[in-house]
């Protein structure tokens, strides 16, 4: 019992200049608090950064697939240069009026764009120049119509105008049959066919039956 009194003791003798050294004035107190204060936010910061060092990345694979993309693809034709409201028409879409912008066409109604192109140039034969007309007439019919084309007689030509082209009957070479209407309530059935080198030619053209 006196060996652990004295070991009490001598523990107290220690510690009790410790203890009482912040005591001994206010200034030596407000600099342990400030001291004790340091010292917790020095750990707080070093957890801190420990917790952000383990924050989730992205997997690069994920990030690879948002990032790639499969460009579309579209098949489109050009409208003949040169003919009066000649403009391309997109898939299963009427042309409307010779003067109306067009998006592209695909090819399966490139047809379409034929007989509308046709019909453009036929019902401006009263007011372009005979050899203009023919030049532009030319490459959008058969070699078997464009005599009969070259003779027509400009007067008995209608002066309505073009309101829209539809397919009708497509046909397995690219070709078809469309009806083309006019703005005096007429309609015209206007066949195109492939040539043998490819290029769709008008071929026949009559009035709606």
């Amino acid at each position: 019992m006196a060996r652990k009194s004295s070991s009490s003791g001598v523990v107290w003798q220690v510690l009790a200049p410790v203890l009482r050294w912040p005591l001994a004035s206010p200034r030596r107190l407000g600099l342990m608090v400030l001291a004790v204060v340091a010292a917790l936010l020095l750990v707080s910061l070093v957890n801190g950064r420990s917790t952000g060092q383990a924050a989730p990345t992205t997997s690069p694979l994920a990030t690879s697939a948002t990032e790639t993309a499969t460009p579309s693809m579209s098949v489109t034709s050009s409208g003949i240069e040169g003919l009066p409201g000649s403009t391309p028409t997109a898939p299963g879409a009427t042309h409307t009026g010779s003067d109306a912008d067009q998006p592209a066409a695909a090819a399966s109604d490139r047809y379409v764009t034929v007989a509308h192109d046709f019909v453009v140039t036929y019902l401006a034969v009263g007011s372009t120049d005979p050899a203009t007309w023919q030049q532009q007439m030319k490459p959008l019919v058969s070699d078997a119509l464009y005599p009969g084309m070259v003779a027509i007689d400009p007067t008995r030509v209608t002066t309505a105008s073009l309101t829209s082209v539809h397919g009708v009957s497509p046909a397995s070479d690219g070709g078809g049959i469309a009806e083309a209407t006019l703005s005096n309530n007429q309609a015209l059935d206007v066949t195109v066919a492939s040539t043998p080198e490819g290029a769709l030619v008008v071929v026949a053209f009559a009035p709606h039956a």
